[in-house]
């Protein structure tokens, strides 16, 4: 049984500077960090970190990122046999930041790009192993890897994000959990229902989760996540109570809380605690600079998720 990511593994070069430079401008970087990144790179971290037998399926390019990325994961106890070398760079995302906050980011896809459902179809899949899909990779290759999963018995996930302008036909055929920020929920009703008049995301998740015959889940940032699953029942989870003052970067909270899930459904959790959870390692995941590096273990989970019972 094994948790098994099929996405993106990007590179991010990261550039604090006082103002985003104009066209033609050439500013001084006031610091300069590289982290790696990629939603898949980040649910596989978050989802080995927090106790569940990983594997990573995806691309790189023959340089050093793309073997920095292989290390991190090596390190990590994930199986990265399944990520194939190409000649494309590994992707890269140059970062820009100024001191409001406010960023521009370019990115470049690089390997990313031929990542294909043939790779996921070399993996021994079997009825109790859990996939884990996002969007930063072709979408077409995405639905494919989906339904050969399915063939096989696997549970699968999908978390929609980047969210796209437009939908590829059977993406949502055989998803058994849907997860969604409030943004891409609005995006998945008005797709499925045609409806502008957007309900609340309670009514949107109800509708979604009928609609496609699957578990859907929305995360709410600060307020916490709910689920509506395929027979309408509702299942909500709160966040740890955190100080503005403490949150020093919310990248890749929302990667966190995915693959913290698909640990705790590795670990047999029923929905309402995977929930609980995976929403206090997307907590934590806040409370340190930058993505894969501010995920936290599940030791450290669980002595979280124990102070929330306790105050419960």
């Amino acid at each position: 049984m094994s948790v098994i990511v099929f996405g993106s593994l990007n590179t991010d070069l990261c550039y604090q500077v006082r103002e985003l430079p104009r066209a033609g401008e050439t500013i001084s970087a006031l610091n300069f960090e590289v982290f790696n990144g990629g939603k898949g790179a980040n649910q596989a971290i978050s989802s080995a970190r927090s106790g569940a037998k990983t594997a990573m399926v995806g691309t790189i390019g023959r340089d050093a990122y793309g073997q920095d990325h292989v290390n991190s994961m090596d390190g990590e106890g994930i199986d990265t046999s399944y990520i194939q070398h190409a000649s494309k760079p590994t992707g890269i995302a140059n970062i820009y930041i100024d001191q409001h906050g406010e960023n521009n980011i370019v990115l470049n896809a690089g390997a990313n790009s031929v990542t294909n459902a043939a790779q996921l179809a070399k993996y021994p899949l079997s009825a109790d192993d859990i996939c884990v899909f996002q969007m930063e990779v072709n979408h077409q290759e995405i639905v494919k890897a989906i339904k050969h999963a399915k063939s096989k018995g696997a549970r699968t996930i999908l978390n929609l994000a980047p969210a796209p302008d437009d939908f590829v036909d059977g993406l949502f055929d055989d998803i058994d959990y849907l997860i969604l920020n409030e943004g891409e929920a609005e995006k998945v009703y008005t797709y499925l229902s045609k409806d502008t008049s957007l309900p609340d995301s309670y009514a949107q998740a109800h509708f979604i989760a009928k609609h496609l015959n699957t578990n859907c889940i929305v995360t709410l940032g600060g307020e916490g996540v709910f689920a509506v699953t395929t027979d309408q029942n509702e299942h909500k989870a709160t966040p740890l109570s955190l100080k503005p003052q403490d949150i020093v970067d919310t990248t890749g909270a929302g990667d966190a809380f995915t693959g913290a899930f698909s640990s705790a459904l590795y670990n047999q959790y029923d929905l309402s605690a995977a929930l609980q959870f995976a929403a206090i390692a997307g907590s934590l995941a806040c409370l340190k600079l930058g993505a894969q590096s501010s995920y936290p273990n599940k030791d450290e989970i669980l002595a979280k998720l124990q102070d929330v019972n306790k105050a419960a």
